[in-house]
C-alpha cells in the first residue's frame, strides 16, 4: 500500500505565534511612545538652555574682529594645506534618528584621501565607534559619556583638551562638526573653525579696540579661553537638542510603524482564526452527513 503524506496547516501553532507576536509589538509600542514622551520633556530642557546661553561668547572673535583692518591682517590665514584637528559632536547614545551618521559622513567627506592633513578629536560615544575603524590612526583621543546637561564647565574642560591635542597633533586650527538646531524636524551640519591661541594673540596684540587695558597679555589669554570654551558650549548645546528632536521624531515614527504593524497582525490573527473555524465547521458536518 502507498502511504500519502498529510498536509499539516498547523492552525492552532500560527494561531498562537501571531497572538504573541502582537503582545510583543504593542509592548515594544508603548516603550517607543513613552520614550517619545521623555524625548519631549528633554528637548523642551535643552531647548530652554540652548535659548538662555547657546549665543554666549560664541562670535567673539568675529564682532570684534569685524571693524578692525589692522587686527585682521593679522589672523592666520587657512588653506587646504593647513593641519586641522577636527572635533565631531555625537551623542552616547542611538535611536536618534540621523544626527549621528550625518556628522560621521560629514567627517569622512573632509578627511577623504588627504589622511596627512588631519587629527581628530571626538565627542561622544556613537562617533568614537563609528570613526575607531576607518581611521585607527587619526583618532587621537576621545570624550565619551559626557555629563547632561551640559554645562560651561564641562565646555571649558573640553576645550583645554582640545587645544593641548591640538599642540601635540602640530595642527594650524580646530574645526568643529556639530547639528545646529534649526526646529522640531531639522537640523543643518555645521562645521566651524577656530584659531589656535598664537593666532588669537596676533590679532588681539594689534586690534585698535583695545585702547587700554589694565594686564594686557593676561586679558588676552582669558579672551583666548572664553572664545573657544563658548564656541564648544555652542557646539554642545546645539547638538544636544538636535539629538532630543531627532530621537522624538524616531520614536514618533516608531510608534506609528508600531499601529500599522497591530492592524495587520490583527487581520492575519482573525484570518487564521476564522479558517481554523471553517474547518472544524466542515468536519463535524462531514461527521454528521456519515452518520
Amino acid at each position: 500500500n502507498m502511504l500519502s503524506k498529510v498536509i499539516s496547516r498547523g492552525f492552532a501553532a500560527n494561531e498562537k505565534t501571531l497572538k504573541a507576536r502582537i503582545k510583543s509589538v504593542v509592548s515594544i509600542g508603548k516603550i517607543t511612545k513613552a520614550m517619545k514622551m521623555v524625548a519631549a520633556a528633554k528637548m523642551r530642557a535643552e531647548l530652554a538652555r540652548l535659548l538662555a546661553g547657546g549665543k554666549f561668547g560664541h562670535q567673539l572673535a568675529s564682532n570684534w574682529f569685524k571693524g578692525d583692518d589692522i587686527a585682521r591682517k593679522n589672523l592666520p590665514e587657512f588653506n587646504a594645506e593647513s593641519r586641522t584637528l577636527i572635533v565631531p559632536f555625537t551623542s552616547d547614545r542611538g535611536l536618534c534618528g540621523g544626527v549621528n551618521s550625518g556628522i560621521i559622513r560629514e567627517t569622512k567627506s573632509i578627511i577623504g584621501r588627504r589622511r596627512d592633513k588631519f587629527a581628530i578629536f571626538s565627542v561622544g560615544d556613537k562617533g568614537t565607534l563609528a570613526l575607531i575603524r576607518p581611521y585607527p590612526d587619526l583618532l587621537y583621543k576621545s570624550i565619551t559619556n559626557v555629563l547632561t546637561p551640559v554645562s560651561f564647565a564641562t565646555a571649558s574642560a573640553i576645550a583645554y583638551n582640545l587645544e593641548q591635542a591640538a599642540k601635540d597633533k602640530g595642527c594650524d586650527r580646530i574645526e568643529l562638526i556639530y547639528n545646529e538646531f534649526k526646529n522640531v524636524v531639522t537640523s543643518k551640519i555645521v562645521r566651524k573653525e577656530l584659531m589656535l591661541r598664537q593666532g588669537f594673540r596676533n590679532g588681539h596684540y594689534k586690534s585698535v579696540n583695545e585702547v587700554e587695558e589694565p594686564d594686557f597679555p593676561l586679558a588676552t589669554e582669558i579672551y583666548y579661553e572664553l572664545y573657544l570654551a563658548s564656541n564648544v558650549y555652542h557646539a554642545m548645546l546645539n547638538n544636544a537638542s538636535s539629538e532630543q528632536s531627532a530621537r522624538m521624531s524616531a520614536m514618533e515614527g516608531a510608534s506609528k510603524n508600531c499601529g500599522e504593524m497591530i492592524g495587520k497582525l490583527n487581520l492575519d490573527y482573525n484570518r487564521v482564526r476564522q479558517s481554523k473555524i471553517t474547518s472544524e465547521l466542515c468536519e463535524i458536518i462531514s461527521g454528521a452527513e456519515a452518520l
